[in-house]
């Protein structure tokens, strides 16, 4: 029987992050080890965490002394449960429920293909009950990401990558890497991914395992800094020209119209692309041309 150490993230959703916790333990198959990471709320919020998940005292908490963003908060849950080498991490946010079902056959999925890394669910919006991510895909030649927005009907299929919602990772990968905590929120699922395609493994969409989740979208502040950053990491020279110059004319494009049709809402995302990029570059540039590679 497989080991499963659950790291939930919490940041303050404490009635969210509860209802996450209650369908770990109405699934079919309920992980050994259930942490829940509160990434610096505040003392009322870690109060009421506490109160929230009451019902639950195996469930350990563990409050982090700064919000570091979603790969700081998962790193430190994973650190504090490595030792207890469990077969899997499974990594889930405060607004993702999974499915009873969901774990069991992700699970499933790894134990039959040896050189599977990573799997994740069909997730689906809570709200619109539609299709959120059936995995992701990565153009390559102009670093670009997506979401693949439909089941495909064939149970279990390789993608580029998993949304960070809900991901399930051999232990041995987070022994060997850590997530990269310089997109603070946002695009670290995708680099994670990279990272284990590099290892030569493969990801996984389940379809079989299903959950839900609420989501508003990526602000574009984050959108612009952290496609640069991958671009950075990831990518060719031209291919990060390509990057700067396709989020330059974006921001462009949004303040012409905005000024067109006298809409200072896009105007205001303009300008947030422009911040988002010029982050991008000023954290590159603070770390100097060693930025992993």
């Amino acid at each position: 029987m497989a080991h499963v150490s659950a790291i939930i993230l919490n940041y303050r959703r404490a009635a969210g992050t509860a209802n996450v916790v209650r369908c770990l333990f109405d699934g079919t198959v309920i992980p050994t080890w259930v942490t829940v990471v509160d990434n610096y709320s505040g003392v009322d919020e870690l109060d009421l965490l506490e109160k929230q998940l009451e019902s639950w005292p195996s469930v350990e908490i563990v409050a982090s002394d700064r919000n570091g963003g979603y790969a700081a908060g998962m790193n430190l849950g994973v650190l504090r449960n490595l030792s207890l080498r469990p077969d899997y991490f499974l990594l889930l946010t405060h607004d993702c429920q999974l499915e009873p079902g969901a774990l069991s056959n992700l699970i499933s999925a790894l134990e039959s293909d040896s050189e599977s890394a990573v799997a994740g669910p069909l997730l689906k919006s809570r709200t619109s009950g539609d299709v959120f991510s059936a995995g992701g895909w990565i153009d390559a030649g102009r670093c670009r990401i997506g979401h693949y927005r439909n089941a495909r009907a064939c149970g279990t299929s390789r993608v580029d990558w998993i949304d960070g919602a809900a991901i399930l990772v051999r232990r041995e990968i987070l022994e060997r890497t850590s997530i990269d905590t310089q997109y603070f929120l946002y695009y670290e699922d995708v680099d994670l991914c990279l990272t284990v395609r590099k290892m030569g493994r493969k990801i996984l969409l389940v379809e079989s395992a299903k959950a839900s989740q609420t989501t508003d979208g990526m602000p574009v502040f984050y959108a612009a800094r952290n496609r640069y950053l991958l671009a950075r990491k990831w990518f060719s020279r031209s291919v990060r020209r390509r990057t700067v110059g396709e989020i330059a004319l974006d921001a462009c494009g949004r303040a012409i119209r905005g000024a067109v049709r006298r809409r200072r809402s896009e105007m205001v995302e303009a300008w947030n692309i422009v911040r988002g990029l010029a982050s991008g570059i000023g954290l590159h540039t603070a770390r100097g041309t060693s930025l992993h590679g």
